[in-house]
């Protein structure tokens, strides 16, 4: 099984990802790539562009660990392996607040605020779709607002969607280090 963490950028999927390996999930990362597998590395979250087909070779390294994949690879996934898909869901304005916030200092050469909000909610309701839809696929919805709120139980909810062991006051306790951080930082 392969654990993937979606969801629209600034939707909290590194947080999830976080969560995961506090509660001692193995990620897969670009050492994973570089080591096991030759070529590309897998797709991050950065790359969020149009759709493009997984690179099968890294699926076997991926294999019992957690990774972030941008949703709209989530279309070419292939049906040869088995996959537990945590999908990050955060309101659209707080979304587009926080890729405003980030992206000051381009201002210039950014997309507007509408554009950019009518092609992440496009993207949205065909992942919504495909997510529904007959493939059944295994799919864990998170609010991220939920999670800020009751770490412990998202904690215990994507553990049991999970089917594992994991340490779920160490999940939740990951969720209060990153705030703690931020706090500190502002």
């Amino acid at each position: 099984m392969i654990t993937i963490v979606s969801g629209l950028p600034y939707s909290g999927k590194t947080l999830m990802l976080q969560m995961l390996t506090a509660g001692s999930m193995p990620a897969f990362g670009d050492d994973d790539a570089s080591e096991q597998t030759p070529g590309p590395h897998p797709p991050s979250e950065q790359n969020s562009g149009p759709p493009g087909a997984i690179d099968k070779r890294w699926l076997a390294a991926a294999e019992g660990k957690a990774c972030i994949l941008a949703p709209t690879l989530l279309f070419t996934l292939p049906a040869s392996h088995e996959y537990r898909i945590i999908f990050m869901l955060r309101p659209m304005d707080a979304i587009l607040d926080s890729m405003v916030a980030s992206m000051q200092a381009g201002a210039d050469r950014n997309p507007p605020p509408e554009m950019v909000r009518y092609h992440w909610e496009r993207i949205l309701h065909r992942v919504q779709r495909l997510l529904e839809g007959p493939r059944q696929l295994a799919v864990c919805k998170v609010d991220y607002d939920e999670l800020q709120v009751s770490p412990l139980l998202v904690a215990r909810q994507v553990n049991a969607f999970l089917g594992l062991r994991l340490n779920t006051q160490a999940m939740a306790n990951a969720v209060s280090r990153r705030d703690q951080r931020h706090t500190n930082v502002n």
